[in-house]
């Protein structure tokens, strides 16, 4: 996800923070509450997720005029 983030001009700051929240509080509720055996690789899947649908939503609200 980082290097995705990083060497790409998709996304930007919120789908970056999105991510990071997700990507922490992921990995805790799947490696402390419901006790998964892999938990990292959970976590990371689901905010790989969040990056690309923040990304694609922040693309699509950057293209839309701002009106008055």
């Amino acid at each position: 996800v980082a290097v995705f983030g990083l060497f790409t001009q998709f996304g930007g700051p919120r789908a970056a923070l999105a991510t990071v929240i997700v990507g922490a509080g992921a990995w805790l509720v799947f490696g402390w509450l419901l006790q998964l055996s892999a938990p990292y690789v959970a976590a990371l899947a689901l905010a790989f997720l969040t990056y690309v649908l923040a990304a694609a939503t922040e693309a699509r609200w950057k293209s839309e005029p701002i009106t008055a």
